[in-house]
């Protein structure tokens, strides 16, 4: 018989590996409570090769704060983090629009359009993708052809401005980003992670409008073949079009951003300095409401610091709405 570690050994892996994981899920987002529309939702999104259990410290951490507990109500997201940023991003905010249009349909309930999100890592990238206007740069790194001249199958034109075409969720009003590899991870270019990566097996909807699309635009697609399709893994390589092009990308300014960047105990403070998966100078964005430099792996969201920093986060946010 298998024990308890196993199991989440084992959904952490087909999580990073199956292109399907996860799809068929009631969108990903889990509520930990029944909804209170009393509550401001706290959206917690995990990282590469990660599980929503690792927030499970971050959570009691916050729920032992009374005013924390009285007014905040937490959800996690799952997803599949070997499959492309931006597709991943797409589920994500797909599935938040679905559920607030069917929790408050009417657009009453002001608590849950200040929702906050905190992402650690990749969560963080899918986070910001809530946050931009993205116009076509995306689009751009995958064909020549302007998106509204292809002659498209519905339900992959419906895909590709779902998972290409970005702008601001109405109902996000404050990011807490963990770690998060704004400028792509150094280790994304190693060896042994790209051979891992290479193991991901990417949905079968994507093969489809890819298929689509080698077929209908072959003379200005940017990729060759589906097996040019990067992972997410290979979109946040340094040097990866994604990843420069939502570099380029600002928040939104009527949202609050919030920036915790780990740099491992001992290291000297620069910005090659780092976590051991990304560097200061990749973890740093402009523009923030407020950043904050805590010792630690990149594991950083199980570290006292770091649990302090997002509790004083949402404490701080709570006055601002008093005020």
């Amino acid at each position: 018989m298998g024990t308890v570690y196993e199991g989440f050994w084992r959904g952490i892996i087909e999580a990073l590996l199956s292109g399907d994981f996860g799809t068929e899920l009631d969108r990903g987002v889990r509520m930990l409570i029944p909804y209170d529309p009393d509550r401001i939702p706290v959206v917690f999104v995990h990282g590469t090769a990660s599980h929503p259990g690792r927030w499970a410290e971050m959570i009691n951490h916050l729920q032992s704060d009374p005013r924390i507990m009285a007014r905040y109500q937490f959800w996690i997201y799952q997803y599949n983090t070997g499959n492309p940023v931006a597709f991943s991003a797409g589920l994500f905010r797909e599935s938040l629009t679905e559920l607030v249009e069917e929790l408050d349909p009417e657009g009453d309930d002001e608590n849950l359009r200040r929702m906050v999100l905190v992402g650690h890592s990749q969560g963080g990238l899918l986070a910001k993708l809530c946050v931009v206007e993205s116009g076509d740069v995306f689009w751009r790194n995958l064909s020549r052809s302007p998106f509204d001249e292809l002659d498209l199958e519905p339900q992959n034109r419906r895909l590709l401005e779902r998972s290409l075409f970005f702008d601001p969720l109405p109902f996000v009003s404050r990011v807490i980003f963990i770690a998060t590899p704004f400028r792509g991870s150094f280790l994304a270019d190693r060896w042994y992670v790209r051979f891992a990566s290479g193991m991901v097996n990417l949905p079968g909807e994507i093969g489809d409008v890819m298929y689509e699309l080698f077929v209908g635009d072959d003379d200005q697609l940017l990729l060759r073949s589906l097996d040019d399709m990067p992972s997410s893994v290979e979109t946040m390589a340094p040097e990866a079009p994604f990843i420069a092009a939502l570099s380029g990308l600002e928040p939104d300014p009527r949202v609050h951003t919030h920036n915790i960047i780990a740099v491992l105990p001992g290291q000297e403070l620069s910005p090659e300095a780092g976590d051991g998966v990304v560097t200061v100078e990749a973890a740093t964005i402009a523009g923030t409401t407020s950043e904050r430099i805590v010792r630690s792996d990149h594991s950083t969201q199980v570290h006292g610091e770091t649990l302090r920093e997002v509790r004083r986060i949402l404490r701080t946010a709570l006055d601002e709405a008093v005020d």
